[in-house]
């Protein structure tokens, strides 16, 4: 059956219950399965309909017809969608911005910041997970704007940079990350320059080893150990010593990690017969990390 002949056989009430069952499971369709899906609105008058429905004052029409046009990745109406962006009501806007990332309007993605201010309400992880609809390329649309953004976006930046694995990012956010005090800022750095391996921020994660937050903390053993920064043997054994239970935790799968000689100072706490909490934790680890290589 093709797309036409498939549309011929519904009009109207049924082209609303057929998007009504299909926004159960849309989202989940891969492949060619999502190409037939999709075929089926961009091929045929249902997307003349969702279009049209675009340009009306109706809210409902405006978020249902800019989610599926989104979902098929139909950019034909994509400045219809960017004229609707500047809202009051927070769902359209949602539906609006997760539209033009999906469609990659690259263009658009300022005025979604912009926009997204005036909801003082709206959760960080919306705003991350519509910019992670957009062609990984957003990222250095962003990285070359980060100076100019506020703290709030900075963050979003850093997220967005991490989740794209963006390294290209890296220098600007260490500048940045060297200046700053905002707990936040520093853990979601620490968290990207861990995870795209930028070795150039070894040293300045070093002095967050003795932060108050404990997740600041942990997150710069970590990362400190993956990037494999120089003299981290005896910085580890103290801080497995710390009397904070999950900075302990955290030493300890370090030293297992982190070289043969501190791996060697774990198994000789745990193998010294010490009924103390260190040898407790090291000898934890090693038969959890033993497991685990089988």
């Amino acid at each position: 059956m093709t797309a036409d002949s498939f549309y011929n056989l519904i009009s109207g009430p049924t082209i609303d219950l057929f998007l009504m069952f299909l926004k159960v499971y849309i989202q989940n369709l891969r492949g060619s399965d999502f190409n037939k899906i999709a075929a089926l609105i961009n091929d045929t008058p249902i997307a003349v309909k969702l279009i049209g429905e675009l340009d009306s004052d109706s809210k409902n029409n405006i978020k249902r017809s800019s989610y599926f046009l989104g979902m098929a990745k139909n950019v034909e109406g994509k400045e219809l969608v960017l004229k609707k962006l500047d809202t009051n009501d927070n769902l359209v806007f949602e539906n609006c911005a997760a539209y033009l990332a999906r469609v990659n309007y690259q263009e658009a993605a300022f005025e979604i910041l912009r926009v997204a201010d005036k909801f003082s309400f709206l959760n960080r992880a919306i705003i991350i997970s519509i910019f992670l609809e957009f062609e990984p390329t957003v990222c250095k649309l962003l990285a070359d704007r980060f100076w100019r953004e506020s703290l709030n976006n900075k963050i979003n930046f850093v997220i967005i940079f991490r989740m794209f694995k963006y390294q290209e990012a890296a220098p600007a956010v260490l500048e940045y990350f060297s200046k700053i005090r905002d707990d936040e800022f520093i853990s979601e750095s620490i968290k990207y320059f861990e995870e795209v391996e930028y070795f150039k921020a070894a040293n300045a994660l070093k002095i967050y080893l003795q932060h108050d937050s404990l997740d600041i903390k942990i997150g710069a053993i970590k990362a400190l150990t993956k990037l494999g920064a120089k003299n981290l043997d005896e910085i580890l054994y103290e801080l497995i010593n710390n009397n904070e239970w999950n900075v302990q935790l955290a030493a300890a799968n370090c030293m297992y990690d982190y070289s043969d000689k501190s791996k060697a100072r774990l198994f000789s706490m745990a193998e010294s017969g010490s009924e103390n909490l260190e040898a407790a934790i090291a000898r934890m680890i090693i038969s959890e990390r033993g497991i685990k290589e089988v």
